[in-house]
């Protein structure tokens, strides 16, 4: 059954951010509903299911029912073989991220919101004066309307929360990858570190990884950039190839697909009664493709926001400039500068790549660190400097 009262907040999706969104909002004092189109939110997983520790601990404790396995850092194979290891401060978890997404749902709920699954939003409901007064919806086939004063987008890559809004989502094609992942039984790996393996042979433009889950299991997957595809051929058939390369005795028994933004978080992510949080803001950190320590984030800025705007009775764009102050001043800042090294990074070859690798060879991995690696690739390529000069200009 369709809810009739009126809400202070709906959430359209179920996922991290939305569902931090959600409990941030209600924590706050507002009346939220969260609604999900799926009928058991969290599921399809389309995730590689990494996240650092600081990520996951600012907002939830480690649960054993959705830690899958603590990693220590990262393990880099140049496209010859050769491994660079990068242990990462605090570590890191791979996640079971169907039950963490129900973990974080709870917390909403517990937080004082109401969900309701299975609804899918069909389009924004504007009063006389072209307010947002509510969300349309569809629920078991009726059609309706639940009223509300703020909505949030939390809708993913393919929003269309934001288009209704009048917000531009159009994204190029190079600023997009082809992801593909296999869930692989029998796979030997390290499982204190995430290994990631670069070269155009193995992902033409991204890079491919393997993230340990315990009792033998791993994500194996690869991310090729959206225009190299056209050419280099679509990421399973690379995914495929590389399968035989990491794990050639490994097992397929899960099977993921789909897009995944690499750009710059979009120029505008409110407009009056509107926010968009997560994947449907393009809030993904540019260089390594995680999205869900950056969508935590945003879900708590914009859930503190709409609270605090809703107490204000003000929902305009000016009301709600809270949150995108907070987010282009934090992690969003911080996006803009991996952005413009992923843009330089794409521009290496695969011999810079192992000339780079081999310089790292023999060194004590305790020493080694993301900044050296790249100031080393830069003395290698002092173009590159050029590239990326937005990176250091003016705190940029």
């Amino acid at each position: 059954m369709i809810p009739s009262r009126k809400y202070d907040v709906i959430v359209i999706g179920a996922g991290p951010a939305g569902a931090n969104a959600a409990r941030f909002a209600a924590r706050g004092g507002a009346e939220v509903l969260l609604i999900d189109r799926k009928r058991d939110p969290g599921t399809p997983v389309r995730c590689g299911e990494g996240i650092s520790a600081a990520g996951l601990e600012r907002y939830i404790d480690p649960d054993p029912s959705f830690i899958c396995e603590r990693v220590n850092g990262a393990r880099l194979y140049s496209p010859s073989g050769l491994s660079v290891e990068v242990p990462t401060l605090g570590g890191g978890y791979v996640l079971e991220r169907k039950i963490f997404d129900r973990a974080l749902m709870n917390q909403a709920i517990q937080a004082g919101a109401e969900m309701i699954a299975e609804t899918t939003a069909m389009g924004l409901s504007r009063d006389g004066n072209g307010a947002v007064d509510g969300v349309k919806v569809r629920h078991f086939g009726e059609d309706g309307v639940i009223p509300c004063r703020l909505v949030i987008g939390a809708d993913g890559v393919d929003s269309r929360v934001g288009r209704w809004a009048g917000i531009r989502t159009d994204i190029r094609l190079r600023d997009m990858e082809s992801c593909a992942q296999y869930l692989v039984a029998d796979c030997r790996t390290d499982k204190n570190y995430c290994e990631f393996y670069l070269g155009d042979e193995v992902a033409p433009g991204g890079y491919g990884w393997i993230f340990p889950k315990g009792n033998g299991m791993a994500n194996v997957g690869l991310g090729i950039t959206a225009m190299k595809a056209r050419t280099a051929g679509n990421a399973r058939a690379h995914l495929d190839r590389f399968l035989k390369l990491v794990a050639p005795r490994g097992r397929v028994v899960g099977f993921m697909i789909g897009g995944v933004p690499v750009a710059q978080t979009l120029s505008q992510i409110v407009a009056d009664g509107v926010m968009l949080v997560g994947d449907s803001a393009r809030q993904i950190n540019p260089m390594t493709g995680g999205g869900i320590a950056s969508g935590l984030v945003a879900g708590h800025q914009a859930g503190e926001a709409a609270a605090a705007a809703i107490r204000a009775q003000d929902v305009s764009v000016e009301g709600l400039s809270a949150y995108p102050e907070a987010w282009f001043s934090g992690v969003g800042k911080d996006h803009k500068r991996f952005f413009h090294i992923k843009e330089a990074v794409a521009k290496l070859t695969d011999e810079t790549l192992d000339r780079t690798a081999q310089i790292f060879q023999g060194v004590d991995p305790e020493t080694v660190t993301l900044l050296k690696i790249f100031a080393r690739v830069f003395r290698a390529q002092p173009k590159l400097l050029w590239d990326i000069r937005h990176v250091f200009l003016a705190g940029v």
